[in-house]
């Protein structure tokens, strides 16, 4: 798991994830600044074929607002059968999406 901390006002238009082969469940969280954390995005059973085609949340114009101070938080659970450390980029943990009105791409990387 990792929190991204909103530095700019945005709102989204959808919301994924991305995982690979090793990819068990996939959970997306967003915690507004004083108000309680919510589910987003949600997929108990991440299956291999979503690597390329994740399902996806739609947001209509203005429904999903993004505030500074707010948190994302995204968490992968994993099942490594390889008996080695998988890195990156052989997988990965990642939510993604499309938001307004930015003009550069906001990323958030896990420390």
């Amino acid at each position: 798991s990792f929190d991204c901390e909103i530095d700019e006002p945005m709102n989204l238009l959808y919301l994924s994830g991305h995982m690979h082969d090793w990819g068990v469940a996939f959970r997306t969280e967003y915690t507004p600044v004083g108000e309680a954390t919510e589910v987003v995005y949600d997929l108990p059973e991440w299956e291999v074929s979503m690597r390329d085609s994740p399902p996806y949340n739609d947001y209509e114009q203005g429904e999903f607002a993004l505030a500074p101070g707010d948190v994302v938080t995204t968490t992968c659970t994993w099942f490594n059968h390889e008996g080695h450390d998988i890195d990156f980029p052989q997988e990965m943990c990642v939510t993604f999406g499309m938001a307004y009105p930015l003009r550069v791409p906001w990323i958030c990387e896990a420390d």
